[in-house]
This record gives C-alpha cells, sequence and structure tokens, in this order.
C-alpha cells in the first residue's frame, strides 16, 4: 500500500513551472525528511509556495531514496535553479535523492492554494501548509482523494497564474542594496550578495497577506530566522524592535523605510506580542515550561516534531529544550523513525 507525499519547491529557490515544462514527465527531488518511510511505489504531490501557491505535478516514486549517482534516468534539472549560489548550495547536501515520474503535471493551471483551502486542506490539517520550511510532508489517503478529485478540474476552474518574474521581493532587496534591515549587515558570497525576504504578514493564508513592499522586511539568513520564530519582532506602535532576549529592544531599523500598518499589526498579534511578553517571564516560544513542550516526547505530534527539527541545532531554544527533557528522563533528539531527520 503506497504512502503519500507532498513535496514543497520554493519559486525563490527553485524555477518549478520552467522545469516541468521542459521535463512534464519525470524530475529527481531530494528526501531531507522520511527517508526510511519514503519508498518506491509512493505517490507524491508537488507543491509550490507563494507567490502562486499550488500543487503543479502528481507522480510516483520510481527508486528508494538513493545517492544521486545511482539515480538512472534523471533529467538534467540544474538549469533551472534561481542562482549558481544556490544551486551549488543543494548540490553540496548528502541527502538522498528519488525519481519522481510525473503521470499529470501542469506549468500555469495548478491546483491553487485556494481551491485546498476551500476543501478544508488546510494549516489545520495539511503538514505542508502548517509548517514554514521543509521540503518533505506527509499528507493522507483521504487528502490525497480530495487533491486527484481537484486535479482532474484544475484545468478548467484555474485561469493562467501571473509571470513568476514580477517579483516584488527581488525589486525591494534591489532597493535596498541587499542589506539586512536588522544588522546593517551585508552577506557577501563569491557567487554575489545574499540576503532574504520575510512576508510580516505571510501569503496563502486564510486570509492570505497582501503581496506588497509594506508587507516585506529584508533580512539576513540569522534574523529572518529569529523572525520567522517569534524572537525578534516590529512593535507596531513605536516602529522599533522587540527581541526575546532584549538586546535589540528599541532599536530603529536600519533603513527607515514604511511599513503596511496591518501587517505589522498581524505580524505583534501572532508573534511580536508573545516575544515581548515571554521576555518578562524569561521564557521564548519554544521553552520547555509552555503547556505545549512540557508534554512528553511520546505525546509529540507530527507538528511537534517538525518544529523541533528546524529548530537551529546549536539555538539557545533547542538547548534548552533539550536540557529540560533531559532532566525528564527524555531525549527529544532524533524521531523514533528517522536517521537524520534535519533538513
Amino acid at each position: 500500500m503506497p504512502n503519500y507525499w507532498m513535496f514543497k519547491c520554493y519559486p525563490h529557490w527553485y524555477r518549478l513551472r520552467e522545469s516541468l515544462a521542459e521535463f512534464p514527465k519525470a524530475d529527481t527531488w531530494k528526501v531531507s525528511r522520511y527517508r526510511k518511510r519514503i519508498k518506491a511505489g509512493d505517490v507524491v504531490y508537488i507543491y509550490q509556495s507563494a507567490p502562486c501557491a499550488g500543487v503543479y505535478a502528481r507522480g510516483k516514486v520510481r527508486c528508494d531514496p538513493c545517492p544521486a549517482k545511482d539515480v538512472k534516468d534523471a533529467p538534467p534539472t540544474g538549469n533551472y535553479w534561481t542562482s549558481k549560489a544556490r544551486q551549488e548550495q543543494q548540490d553540496s547536501l548528502p541527502a538522498p535523492l528519488v525519481l519522481i515520474d510525473y503521470d499529470w503535471s501542469t506549468c500555469d493551471a495548478p491546483v491553487s492554494l485556494e481551491q485546498l483551502e476551500a476543501h478544508q486542506l488546510n494549516k489545520d490539517n495539511l503538514p505542508i501548509l502548517r509548517i514554514p520550511r521543509g521540503t518533505n510532508f506527509t499528507a493522507t489517503k483521504d487528502q490525497a482523494e480530495v487533491i486527484d478529485e481537484l486535479i482532474a478540474g484544475a484545468r478548467t476552474l484555474q485561469p493562467p497564474m501571473p509571470d513568476l518574474e514580477d517579483n516584488i521581493a527581488e525589486l525591494l532587496k534591489e532597493k535596498v542594496n541587499n542589506i539586512c534591515e536588522v544588522c546593517g549587515i551585508q552577506v557577501k558570497l563569491p557567487q554575489g550578495l545574499y540576503c532574504e525576504a520575510h512576508h510580516l504578514w505571510p501569503l496563502g493564508g486564510n486570509p492570505s497577506g497582501p503581496s506588497c513592499e509594506g508587507n516585506l522586511i529584508i533580512l539576513c539568513p540569522n534574523h529572518h530566522r529569529q523572525f520567522q520564530y517569534g524572537w525578534m519582532a516590529i512593535d507596531p506602535d513605536t516602529r522599533k524592535l522587540r527581541s526575546t532576549d532584549g538586546e535589540r529592544d528599541g532599536q530603529p531599523l536600519e533603513r527607515g523605510r514604511e511599513f503596511d500598518a496591518e501587517c505589522l499589526k498581524h505580524a505583534w498579534e501572532r508573534y511580536g506580542g508573545s516575544a515581548g511578553k515571554s521576555r518578562a517571564k524569561s521564557a521564548h516560544p519554544f521553552s520547555p515550561d509552555t503547556e505545549r513542550w512540557a508534554r512528553p516526547v511520546e505525546e509529540w505530534d507530527e507538528d511537534d516534531w517538525m518544529t523541533w527539527d528546524m529548530l537551529p541545532q546549536n539555538s539557545k531554544a533547542r538547548e534548552d529544550m533539550a536540557a529540560a527533557h533531559l532532566a525528564r528522563g527524555r531525549t527529544p533528539r532524533v524521531r523514533p523513525d528517522e536517521d537524520d531527520p534535519a533538513e
């Protein structure tokens, strides 16, 4: 009996639609999670995140996860990474690959995020929508049947998607000269300057945040992660930073840009409010003292394990949680069914 999976593609990293246009029948995908559970014959749905979020392909795994050199008949899809640096980074990762034979794919008529949510496939029950980062996610047979039904009508239900080149984030990066708006650092790589865009109000939600400069902040990788996990936020009243450790409290942003007031409010209520309150009680969003993380490891669900796996290996949050659970005789280092769950 096959397992069902959803693999996520990020358009700012990889040009999925262009790849599907040239290679609509098969492609290789990295397996950084569930490498002991993903097997030949499993069904995989390829999901692209915002902008233009939706399911773009469906197929079956041809072979069990294996090193790249052992994958036969793999198409040469390396040309579709958005930068040489990103391609080299992916090539350096030790994660095994699977070859997926597509029985359906599309460049301009996906099963959209709105369609998924309209059929009760949302952040409450679909891990790929609930967890902000990662590549390999689980799905149930019932969820797969809903997606299959939507695929059957996708070409008549969905209009052509807009051009991905119209990317506000990339334009804003150029505008701020690829400088982190928190620390002012400009990350320089041999291949060029590098920074990341963070949506204060995430796109693709229900409701979704607006696609505009006022909903974006340009960050270095470290501060992007801190914003994502609520360790740092912008106070909507003062327009200055707040952080769980208090280190950057009251600091103005580097560029002094204007942000959308509703986006700031949404981010503050979702992350920043807890950032301000948690420091007062010497905790952080992933503190083992919170109700969620005080539960025994045996009671952790898929969402809990994914969140744990995404914590930076040397972060204070991970160290504090590990120490607290070890003191209780528990070891949340790896999943019971995973040899190396880290991305």
